[in-house]
C-alpha cells in the first residue's frame, strides 16, 4: 500500500480541528448513520476482492507489460486489504463510541500535553478515521482506474493482433490458390 503524504495529512487536519469545535456527543450519536456508510464502504471491498481482475487476453502481453499490470494488481488488491482494515477499525471505534468518550475523558492527557486542553480525543479520532477512509477509497478507485486502463490497452492490442491474423490468413488463403489468368486477357481483340 503506497501512503502519500495528503493520505495522512487531510485526516490529522481534520481530527484536530473536529477535536477542537465538536465534542464527543456529537459523534456518539451520529455513530450508527457513519457504522452504515463505513460497512457499505467495506462491503463494496469484499465484492471488489471476490471480483478478482478478469482477464483473457493474456497471450498478447510483452514481459514489461505483464509486469505493469502485476504490479498495478497487486497494489490495488493491497490497497484494498488496507482499507478494509481501516474500515473494520473504524467501525469498532463507533461501535464502543460511547464507552469510548466515557474512557477518554478521564485520560489526563493534558497534563502531558498542555496544548490540547480544549481537544476532544473521541471528536479528533472519529472524523480522523472517517477522512482516512474516504481518502483510502479514492486512492483505490484511482488504482483499479490504472488496472482498468492498462486491460483497455491490452483489449485494443489483443483486437489489432485478430484482426492482423485474419488479414494474413486471408493472403495466404488467396495465395494457396494460386493465380489464374481470366481467359481471354491479353488476346487480339
Amino acid at each position: 500500500m503506497k501512503v502519500h503524504w495528503q493520505h495522512v495529512l487531510a485526516p490529522v487536519g481534520v481530527g484536530v480541528a473536529t477535536g477542537l469545535t465538536t465534542d464527543a456527543a456529537t459523534w456518539t450519536g451520529l455513530s450508527s448513520s457513519l457504522m452504515s456508510v463505513v460497512a457499505i464502504v467495506s462491503a463494496g471491498v469484499l465484492v471488489r476482492l471476490a471480483r478478482g481482475v478478469p482477464f483473457s487476453a493474456i497471450d498478447v502481453l510483452k514481459a514489461d507489460e505483464a509486469r505493469k499490470l502485476s504490479s498495478a494488481i497487486k497494489q490495488s488488491v493491497r490497497g484494498l486489504r488496507a482499507l478494509l482494515a481501516v474500515c473494520f477499525f473504524t467501525i469498532l471505534v463507533l461501535v464502543f463510541a460511547d464507552k469510548l468518550a466515557g474512557l477518554l475523558s478521564t485520560v489526563t492527557a493534558q497534563e502531558l500535553l498542555p496544548f490540547t486542553d480544549h481537544l476532544d480525543y473521541l471528536a479528533l479520532g472519529v472524523p480522523l478515521l472517517l477522512t482516512f477512509v474516504i481518502m483510502r477509497t479514492f486512492a483505490v478507485v484511482e488504482g483499479d482506474i490504472e488496472v482498468a486502463d492498462i486491460q483497455a490497452d491490452i483489449l485494443v492490442k489483443k483486437r489489432g493482433k485478430d484482426l492482423a491474423d485474419e488479414f494474413q490468413k486471408g493472403v495466404a488463403d488467396k495465395a494457396k490458390d494460386g493465380y489464374r489468368q481470366p481467359s481471354g486477357y491479353g488476346g487480339a481483340v
